[in-house]
């Protein structure tokens, strides 16, 4: 859609679809909200569809408490070329790209939850999210930082849960560090898997419920927590062997990297 007010809307709960393959661009000139304002979940977009917004208002329609009217399901994308319209607090996204045009900052807030699948940061662009009150920041899916700015996460009492089953890797081309400002945790059954730098500020924390692999280019700046009820054990794999012992599985001092022929786990 392109210039003006145009709408597409839908009167039922998924009442138009967005099937694999199929994209929608709200793009130069245009205003307003593209789904409209309601009913919830009247439009959904599938995995493997594309929204991009260019220009305009939300396509969540009102602005949380209010329901969503498009619904992002895993799989999908929501491209995000321009600041305006953009919600966070009380969304939830599949995989989001910050592709600003020109590259910018984009910043969010709110009170409530804020989750996304993979969260990608072009070059020249930079991400925020400032939760506050009880609100959560859930990641179930990946961090790519392909920027030299960088990705600055703070949640409410809530916390940030890393809680992707399985290797959940921080990663990426840039330059640029992703910082938490929260208590976040990585979940049971997931092994958060840094390539990129991970930094801590204000009360921001570590706590590993599953498992921590550091690996080439990977630097966390913080001595993660591992509860009693985790397994203390320290796993070290190179290309030629491997080997265990018993030892807590800590990082040794606030900086720890892996070398270029070995890599870290901290499992469970």
């Amino acid at each position: 859609m392109t210039g003006g007010a145009h709408r597409l809307l839908a009167a039922d709960a998924a009442g138009v679809t967005f099937n694999p393959g199929a994209a929608f661009t709200a793009n130069t000139g245009f205003i307003g909200n593209a789904f409209g304002t309601a009913p919830a979940g009247s439009v959904v977009f599938s995995s493997g569809s594309t929204y991009t917004h260019v220009s305009g208002s939300s396509p969540f329609g009102n602005n949380p408490p209010a329901g969503a009217v498009a619904v992002f399901q895993a799989g999908s994308l929501f491209n995000i070329r321009n600041v305006s319209g953009y919600q966070s607090g009380g969304r939830t996204y599949a995989n989001l790209t910050v592709d600003l045009q020109p590259p910018g900052p984009l910043t969010g807030n709110g009170t409530a939850n804020f989750q996304f699948q993979t969260l990608t940061v072009n070059p020249g662009n930079s991400f925020t999210h400032n939760g506050t009150g009880p609100s959560r920041v859930t990641i179930t899916g990946e961090i790519v930082e392909s920027s030299s700015n960088n990705i600055n996460l703070l949640s409410g009492s809530g916390g940030i849960m890393f809680a992707q089953v399985g290797a959940q890797a921080i990663a990426g081309s840039g330059t640029g560090s992703v910082f938490i400002s929260s208590a976040a945790t990585v979940q049971s059954g997931t092994t958060l898997a840094l390539s990129r730098t991970l930094s801590f500020s204000g009360a921001g924390s570590l706590t590993v419920l599953g498992s921590l692999q550091i690996n080439d280019s990977g630097i966390i700046n913080a001595t993660p927590t591992y509860p009693a009820t985790a397994a203390s054990s320290t796993t070290r794999r190179t290309r030629s062997s491997s080997a265990t012992s018993g030892t807590p599985a800590r990082t040794s001092g606030s900086v720890c990297r892996a070398t270029s022929r070995s890599r870290r786990t901290a499992p469970r």
